[in-house]
């Protein structure tokens, strides 16, 4: 640092002592404005001398809110893994050294390319500091003046064609065991719309397959999507190898939390059942010949130890498979698939409009505005259809 100073902000008003800091800077301009922020923090009543960094107050936020608002383990989690990138690239800072431009890291996707994720960090962040100032650890909060971000239609998601995945699908339908688990995956991922964490999640007994009742009407099959299974951001597997007594699980089943809708029957066509069907009896082959402890009896896709499958793992075997195809790399992520079989339904169907509601169920989003917001451009390719639907009755001649 080029510049720096003693700077005399106040007496203690115990002891009488003198409240002095050492700033440092590299402009004098940003020395003058330490400085005023300091005399402005000491007027409000913050302790000017904390240094408490924000790794460790949002892990007591964390504790605090959980016991204030009764938070169930899940919930806790979610929070904590929607600041997990925030904790990594700023969890070293003092709470008084964050300003507004670390904000403006967030909002520019410059720690998270997510929108959604984008907006988490944001809404979670501003709690915190808020929480900060409340505990009188810092005077203010630099990010009170800012607005939420907004969705721009620029930002919409990474898709595949048809075609890009089938290149992805004859890339790994190959006679391993990895393989022919990404195959099914991504078989389901592009035809029903599944989350990750939903498909990891799916139990056996969760699918339902067509039948044909005594009068022989056909009941169409089906699976039951309950909860998404998410990495336990608490997990230490130092501790779990060495202690004992830990009792932390790697990963925790997620209920969607505020999200609703998200438990919902998703139909399947012929052709999909056979997906389920070939996975099932895949997984019975891998669990006979499975040596150890099994460790969750009823999953459809696991580990060769019936563990959950760990996302990381997945796009990084995901990612591997792609690199055999021209598929672009930076566009293959589990989620793509969601997206991609979405913006095939809006563009396939004749009346999108009337398919959004549909859409909206089957991929469990919270309301149909959420699929609006993600989907809704597609639709505007249809305006000159929809604006034609009458032109026909202007024909009869007079």
């Amino acid at each position: 640092m080029k510049y720096q100073k003693r700077v005399f902000i106040g007496r203690d008003a115990e002891t009488g002592v003198l409240i002095q800091k050492r700033i440092k800077a590299n402009t004098s301009a940003e020395l003058k404005k330490i400085e005023q922020d300091l005399h402005r923090e000491y007027a409000l009543g913050a302790d000017v001398n904390d240094t408490t960094l924000l790794s460790a107050y949002i892990e007591k936020w964390l504790d605090s809110q959980s016991k204030k608002r009764q938070w169930e383990k899940a919930t806790r989690h979610r929070y904590k893994g929607s600041l997990r990138l925030v904790r990594q690239r700023l969890g070293k800072l003092e709470l008084r050294h964050i300003k507004n431009h670390h904000l403006d890291m967030l909002l520019d996707n410059k720690i998270d390319t997510t929108w959604n994720n984008k907006v988490r960090n944001y809404k979670t962040l501003k709690m915190v500091m808020r929480s900060a100032v409340n505990d009188g650890l810092i005077g203010f909060s630099p990010f009170e003046k800012h607005d939420a971000p907004k969705f721009e239609k620029s930002e919409e998601a990474d898709t595949l064609t048809k075609e890009e995945v089938r290149a992805i699908l004859a890339e790994c339908n190959q006679d391993d065991f990895v393989h022919r688990r990404i195959y099914r995956m991504v078989q389901i991922a592009s035809t029903t719309g599944m989350r990750f964490g939903e498909i990891a999640n799916l139990r056996i007994g969760n699918v339902h397959f067509h039948e044909v009742d005594e009068d022989g009407k056909v009941k169409d099959g089906y699976v039951r999507v309950e909860d998404s299974v998410a990495i336990n951001p608490d997990y230490s597997a130092t501790k779990a190898s060495t202690d004992p007594n830990y009792t932390e699980e790697p990963f925790y089943i997620s209920d969607g939390g505020a999200v609703k809708n998200h438990q919902r029957n998703v139909l399947l066509t012929v052709e999909q059942e056979q997906i389920f069907r070939d996975q099932i009896a895949e997984q019975e082959n891998v669990r006979l010949l499975a040596s150890g402890e099994w460790k969750h009896d009823d999953l459809l896709f696991s580990t060769r130890n019936g563990q959950f499958v760990h996302h990381r793992n997945m796009v990084r075997d995901l990612k591997f498979i792609a690199e055999g195809t021209t598929v672009s790399i930076e566009k293959v992520h589990w989620h793509t698939f969601r997206h991609s079989y979405a913006t095939w339904v809006m563009n396939d169907v004749d009346n999108p409009e009337v398919q959004l509601a549909q859409l909206s169920s089957r991929l469990g989003h919270a309301d149909i505005e959420t699929t609006l917001r993600l989907y809704g451009h597609f639709m505007e390719d249809r305006q000159q259809t929809v604006a034609s639907v009458g032109d026909d009755i202007l024909s009869v001649s007079e």
